[in-house]
């Protein structure tokens, strides 16, 4: 689903970063886009970690948004990240952050995931967000828009963790420190695993997979919300035969008409919803044949 990928290369010591691009229809620059991602190496430590959790799980985020974005516009350009040397000291994503800042690349919001397959009980179904009040924006981000995203999406709780400086412990402290807007979505209680040959998918190791989903589905989420969608028209198929079909055009626009179409023997209802799911206005109830 990307139109392009390139591998960056920011040392001589380390890997790569990879970064997938999905270009926005409308705002179609280069340099204005949003960020999923999760940093795709392991330490190095205990005869080393296979790194399920820690972060196979986080980089799984940004691949499975990109899997299911493919077959849809948005207007503002997308990236899907897998940074490198993370362990090391945030060393991929401090790269890319700063070379962001100073070729002026304007970022919506970045979507960090680091450790999102363990919970223990207390914690079930919630996870950590961590932003911070010294980049302008960063809370409204959390405190706000991804919130409302899980309430109205899933069923994942959001435990916000305020932070008033821009260190941090994973790649979302690369974007603060370079004044971008970001969040780090981790699981509340580190698994057993952690850092250590145990970090492994299994009954003793990493093993929940529906907390994984909420997350990821949150993530989803909010990465599609943010980077605007364009619905040209939406269907409705019975067999081989579309019987509702409804196109608003144009689209993006201001202004815009709205044409439908369905069986006279059935009953519409056309209302318009905001962004947290409150319908806003009808505009049209009852039996409709066109």
């Amino acid at each position: 689903g990307c139109d392009s990928v390139y591998l960056h290369s920011f040392s001589g010591t380390y890997g790569r970063n990879i970064i997938g691009i999905k270009r926005g229809k409308r705002f179609t620059g280069w340099k204005r886009y949003c960020v999923i991602d999760g940093h795709m190496d392991c330490v190095p430590s205990s005869g080393y970690a296979p790194g399920a959790d820690d972060n196979a799980s986080g980089t799984t985020a940004a691949l499975e948004a990109a899997r299911v974005m493919k077959n849809f516009n948005f207007e503002y350009t997308i990236r899907y990240i897998g940074f490198n040397a993370e362990e090391q000291g945030l060393v991929g994503s401090a790269a890319y952050a700063s070379n962001a800042r100073t070729q002026g690349d304007t970022i919506l919001g970045v979507l960090n995931f680091d450790m999102i397959g363990y919970v223990s009980a207390p914690t079930r179904d919630t996870m950590n967000a961590h932003y911070t009040t010294a980049v302008p924006g960063c809370s409204t981000f959390v405190c706000s828009f991804v919130q409302a995203i899980a309430d109205t999406y899933t069923q994942l709780k959001i435990r916000k963790v305020r932070n008033t400086g821009t260190g941090g412990s994973s790649d979302h402290a690369s974007f603060w420190q370079n004044g971008y807007i970001a969040m780090c979505g981790i699981e509340r209680v580190l698994c057993p695993g952690y850092h250590t040959i145990g970090d492994t998918i299994g009954p003793s190791g990493v093993n929940s997979l529906p907390f994984a989903t909420l997350v990821i589905k949150t993530g989803v989420a909010a990465l599609a919300k943010l980077a605007v969608p364009i619905h040209l028209n939406i269907e409705e198929e019975f067999g081989n035969e579309v019987r509702h079909r409804i196109v608003v055009y144009p689209n993006p626009a201001r202004s815009f008409k709205i044409f439908y179409q369905i069986d006279k023997d059935r009953e519409l209802k056309l209302a318009v919803y905001n962004t947290v799911g409150q319908e806003i206005r009808t505009l049209a109830q009852g039996n409709h044949q066109s």
